[in-house]
């Protein structure tokens, strides 16, 4: 059964086949054989996962950075130190496909569920190519284990891949997840103001004026050693802690699992020589900052933030500009602006990436349970 597309849960199936495969626990289908001469295993220790970076399944030079090994390992060890649950598979010595999972306890039933689920940003299985995906694909499949994928790009071919191979063992739900923004970069964005009608230009002009009158303005893109690292994280949650994010709580300053995690990440994009700290400083003073990551042809936005005392200024606009302006520069196909669409975004763009949220649910007595138990919080929910 596959309901791509549905906007709600929907009540579990009369009639549900009987299972195609036994329904094993996770640690009893390690090195099970898959189609394509290819067998899989589950890797449980973020140590393990680690042992795997060398052979990590992806082409570095297209990857975005949330299929990469740095973030996978940032999530694994920050959200999922005794819960990891990834399913590897190799095609004969080589590593091929990997399911960053972890185990989730979702409406009351256990499920395998994508890791760093709780950053919100769009993820997704890491393959090496699309034969490698089926063979991961099955493999989820024959777990036996309920399954969800938040914020996968609805163009992913995950979503084809077990939307094709799901339906004959597995209730396959596709719902729409929150999309992303995008500005495909051409030319014209090295003065990204250009692209602004008339009102924003001199709404820009007018910042930076403010700006300058409150003392000189640098503005810093930099890509900087492990040394450096450090205090320019410090000054970057500092800065966002000042900002409104501060003061509803959800700055990192304010998230100690999150800081965390961007820590960690931070970190490992760092050795990678992908991150990128960016700042507008105001006579040496950090004003706006931007955590990002410059990799397979683009520029990933992770977070911002401002000093809101310097509002008047606009320094996250004026930031946004300098660093749109470096990525069409630097010849990158797209400048992608993680998280949701936000009034801020639509100043530069109007450009979406759709996402959907998986959730499989195999046919047995679990994935029944795990269905019948979200039908069941659907109907809850339409009640309030």
């Amino acid at each position: 059964m596959d309901l791509a597309g549905v906007d709600d849960w929907q009540p579990p199936p009369t009639h549900v086949p009987a299972p195609l495969v036994p329904e094993p626990l996770w640690a009893s289908w390690n090195h099970q054989t898959v189609p394509l001469h290819t067998s899989s295993h589950e890797v449980r220790r973020p140590e393990a996962l680690g042992a795997l970076a060398a052979s990590w399944p992806i082409d570095a030079r297209t990857a975005g950075p949330c299929e990469r090994f740095s973030w996978v390992s940032a999530c694994s060890s920050t959200f999922a130190a005794g819960s990891l649950r990834a399913v590897a598979l190799r095609r004969g010595a080589r590593l091929a496909a990997i399911a960053p999972l972890e185990s989730k306890i979702v409406d009351g039933v256990e499920h395998a569920a994508a890791l760093g689920m709780e950053l919100h940003e769009p993820t997704d299985l890491v393959y090496a190519d699309l034969p490698a995906l089926e063979g991961l694909v099955e493999a989820l499949l024959a777990s036996g284990r309920p399954i969800v994928l938040g914020r996968v790009l609805q163009t992913s071919p995950t979503v084809q891949a077990f939307r094709r191979l799901g339906p004959s063992r597995a209730a396959v739900f596709c719902r729409a997840a929150h999309p992303c923004p995008v500005i495909r970069l051409d030319g014209t964005w090295r003065e990204p103001e250009s692209r602004l009608n008339a009102g924003r230009r001199s709404d820009l002009r007018r910042a930076r004026r403010r700006a300058a009158d409150r003392g000189q303005i640098t503005f810093e893109i930099r890509t900087p050693s492990i040394e450096e690292l450090e205090p320019l994280l410090v000054e970057a949650f500092a800065v966002e802690a000042r900002s409104w994010k501060g003061a509803n709580g959800t700055a990192l300053s304010c998230d100690a699992e999150r800081a965390s995690f961007f820590r960690r990440y931070a970190r490992l994009a760092c050795q990678e020589g992908t991150l990128r700290m960016c700042n507008m400083r105001i006579d040496g003073l950090a004003v706006a900052m931007q955590l990002a990551v410059e990799c397979g042809g683009s520029f990933w936005l992770f977070k911002v933030g401002y000093d809101e005392r310097f509002a008047q200024c606009a320094p996250g606009l004026l930031l946004m500009r300098e660093t749109l302006a470096y990525a069409a520069r630097s010849g990158l196909g797209t400048y992608e602006l993680m998280g949701k669409i936000a009034p801020w975004t639509e100043v530069w763009t109007r450009e979406e990436r759709r996402c959907v949220t998986l959730r499989i649910y195999p046919s047995n007595a679990r994935g029944v349970a795990a269905l019948g138990r979200a039908a069941m919080r659907s109907v809850l929910q339409r009640w309030k």
